[in-house]
């Protein structure tokens, strides 16, 4: 791409973007599914204004509509796909345990969404 880089400079500015996205997605890989499902609250409030703009006094349908929305996220999106992978980064290991925690809090999730 003639980028004026080395491969080396590359290969690290990708291992900086693989680092900055899975903390992105952090919440995804916690051991504690009470603290996944704290975070899918948090997001639930964020992304309908109306909710924290009302507060108590939004009507139950306002949340139920963002619930649906929330359960139709996790009903589809591929847990295997959250978090992203660069030759050594993170570690194998690392990897394996978001991907599983990912899956188990998804699943989780699922449920109380639904």
């Amino acid at each position: 791409f003639k980028m004026g880089r080395t491969e080396e400079e590359l290969e690290d500015t990708i291992r900086s973007v693989v680092n900055l996205a899975n903390r992105d997605v952090g919440d995804f890989g916690e051991k504690d599914a009470l603290l996944f499902l704290d975070g899918t609250w948090d997001l639930l409030v964020e992304n309908n204004p109306r909710i924290w703009r009302e507060g108590e006094r939004c009507p139950v349908q306002v949340y139920r509509s963002g619930l649906q929305k929330t359960h139709g996220f996790l009903s589809t999106v591929q847990t295997k796909l959250i978090f992203s992978k660069f030759r050594d980064t993170p570690s194998q290991a690392h990897f394996d345990l978001l991907s599983s925690s990912a899956a188990k809090n998804v699943g989780v999730s699922r449920i109380y969404s639904g």
